[in-house]
């Protein structure tokens, strides 16, 4: 963090902004500091199920729901928010921004009771083999978007790393690609004023992405096999958002900036011995 601000009081800075001869070493610029003075606690119920199935499908099932709060962030994350005061950490105490409330994983492997291989057969060995030994597989995730920062520009002559707004509202509402949350629960803070918006002020986009693989197995005499496999990622090619604009002075505040990658298709083969 950068430890060389000056410290907020009601009488600074005597009219100067950003006075280099009122920090706490004027013979420095920025003067960074590595060290575990954070605090942070993280809270979890996780919940697992597991089952086989004598049809040859088997299913594996995750939940975790979890709350991670903390008063800094590591500044090698690519969504870390600087500290508006840091002579006043327990201030920025709140929800992490890397806290996940909620998440489901859902694992399946299935393979298909068709033709060799399997329960169910045509009686004819050619159709057998051409529809047998397929195997899908598949995974799942659903989770509650990342925290979100809200920022503006620094105005408080401190030299501090951010300067936060003001919360006058909630930050959640309806949501549609122009305005993902409620832009008016935010204003910008005065200057020479600490703005008492916190680091994680809402939740962004969700989760919602289905991987699906289909593979078949070609046996080769004793020892050989050949696998053939295609694999759908975002296989039902839903539009998954991944980031906004939350920048308070920016004309497009509020909106959707990003995407995650649409359906991406991939075929392999593998001989194994």
């Amino acid at each position: 963090m950068l430890v060389n601000q000056i410290a907020p009081s009601p009488n600074c800075c005597f009219g100067v902004a950003n006075a280099q001869s009122l920090r706490p070493f004027p013979q420095w610029l920025n003067v960074t500091k590595v060290s575990y003075t954070g605090n942070s606690n993280y809270n979890a119920l996780l919940v697992k199920a597991q089952h086989y199935w004598k049809n040859g499908l088997s299913v594996l099932f995750n939940y975790t729901w979890s709350k991670a709060m903390d008063d800094v962030d590591g500044p090698a994350r690519a969504n870390a928010v600087g500290n508006q005061n840091i002579y006043n950490l327990r201030a920025q105490y709140g929800v992490a921004m890397l806290d996940i409330p909620q998440r489901v994983t859902l694992a399946f492997v299935y393979d298909l009771p068709f033709g060799a291989g399997g329960k169910l057969k045509t009686g004819m060995r050619v159709s057998d083999q051409i529809i047998g030994h397929w195997q899908l597989t598949g995974n799942a995730s659903f989770q509650v978007g990342l925290p979100q920062n809200v920022t503006q520009s620094n105005t408080l002559g401190l030299f501090s790393a951010i300067q936060y707004p003001n919360l006058v509202g909630n930050p959640n509402g309806n949501k549609s690609f122009s305005q993902w949350f409620n832009t008016a629960a935010f204003q910008i803070a005065p200057q020479d004023t600490l703005g008492d918006s916190p680091r994680a002020s809402f939740f962004g986009p969700g989760l919602n992405l289905w991987n699906i693989a289909v593979g078949r197995s070609f046996p080769i005499g004793e020892h050989f096999v050949f696998k053939l496999r295609g694999e759908f990622y975002n296989a039902f090619n839903k539009v998954l958002w991944s980031s906004l604009n939350t920048n308070l002075t920016s004309p497009a505040f509020g909106a959707v900036t990003g995407a995650m990658d649409p359906r991406v298709v991939q075929f392999s083969g593998r001989l194994t011995f």
